[in-house]
This record gives structure tokens, sequence and C-alpha cells, in this order.
């Protein structure tokens, strides 16, 4: 007779840990990534730039919308384990509803905070590119126009309205018609998107 096998076929308490850690794991690679410049200002000169081109903007849109799928998906994780491990509640009397707020409203503050701090969306760090303020003006004000015309402006749609999609297909668009494909966060920030490696027009956060 064979012994038996040493594994488990499903064990939740496996699952939480190994989806948080995940999760968690890539939201503070891109928050790494978002914060280099400031930890290591040195780490690489300012020179060669490289066109702003459809392709890099593109990759940043959809890096925005995987960090917020990302960070929707963590926090719900944590709200269903906090209840469980500290409420001592099954998972049949989880508060949904609760979970759900968690992880549509998390993502929404927790981004544009990163962006309000930093002047630039997760995406914006992850293809190196920034938008440049040179007309004047608050430049806290234009970082959040720009996120508010951008990831932040489709996750607010989408807690009140199904304009969400129209929104996206906007945003899309605004791309390819937009000189500099700022788009949408450049048109309505007045600002003009270029190579981070470009030279800085001014020394405020929003604008590296």
């Amino acid at each position: 007779m064979s012994n038996p096998c040493a594994y488990r076929v499903f064990d939740v308490d496996d699952l939480l840990a190994n989806t948080s850690g995940a999760l968690l794991g890539a939201v503070a690679a891109a928050v790494l990534v978002a914060l280099r410049e400031r930890i290591f200002p040195a780490d690489r000169p300012r020179t060669g730039t490289r066109g702003v081109t459809t392709g890099r903007r593109l990759t940043a849109m959809v890096c925005d919308l995987l960090s917020m799928i990302l960070l929707g998906v963590g926090a719900g994780v944590a709200s269903n384990a906090y209840q469980i491990y500290v409420w001592d509640r099954t998972s049949a009397k989880l508060d949904t509803h609760l979970t759900g707020q968690i992880s549509l409203w998390a993502p929404l503050v927790l981004l544009g905070l990163l962006t309000l701090a930093t002047g630039r969306t997760v995406g914006d760090h992850a293809v190196r590119l920034r938008y440049a303020d040179s007309s004047g003006g608050s430049n806290l004000l234009r970082a959040a126009i720009r996120y508010l015309a951008g990831i932040g402006g489709f996750q607010l749609l989408g807690l009140v309205s199904p304009a969400d999609l129209a929104f996206l297909i906007l945003s899309f668009a605004a791309i390819f018609i937009t000189k500099d494909r700022g788009g949408l966060p450049g048109l309505l920030s007045r600002s003009t998107l270029q190579d981070d490696a470009a030279p800085v027009t001014t020394d405020s956060p929003a604008s590296r």
C-alpha cells in the first residue's frame, strides 16, 4: 500500500498569504520605481533624451491600469484577511460591501497621493516620462488636474457612472491627436510631455 502524499490541495491561509505578498510586492516595486530618482538622483546622467512615442505613452496607460487593479485586489485581500484574523469572522460572514468599497477607494487615494507627491503617475515613472510646466501657476494643482484627467478620472467615473469606458476611449484617442502625446492630462493641465532625461525647467515636484 502506498503512503499518503504529503501535500495540501487547497489552503485558504496559504492563498491569502501568497496573494497578498505578491500584490504588495508588485505595489512596492512600483512605488520604488516612482521614487527612484528622489532616492538616487545621480543614478544615471541626464543625457541622450528619447522622443515621446505613442508606444511609450500607451505603455504608461497600461501600467496605470495595472497598478489600479493590483492595488484594488490587494486592498480587498487585506480587508478580508483583517476580518478573518482580527475580527475572527468566517468566510461566510465577511462584510463584502466593506471590502468592495476599500477595493475601489484605496487605489484612487494611494495613486492620487503618489501623483501629487511626485507629479507623475506610476505609468509615467515606469516609462520615464514627465510633464513640464513652463507657463507658471500651481504645480500641485496641475498634478491634480493631470491625475483627474487620467487614471484618477477613470476611477472616479467608475464609482459614480458607467461613463468610465467612454472616458477610456477618449483618453486613448487623445494620445494620437495631441502633438506631444500628452493626451488629456497634458491638454487640460497645459503641460508638455517629455522624456525625463530632458533638462528640468522648474524645480518643483510636478515637473520631475
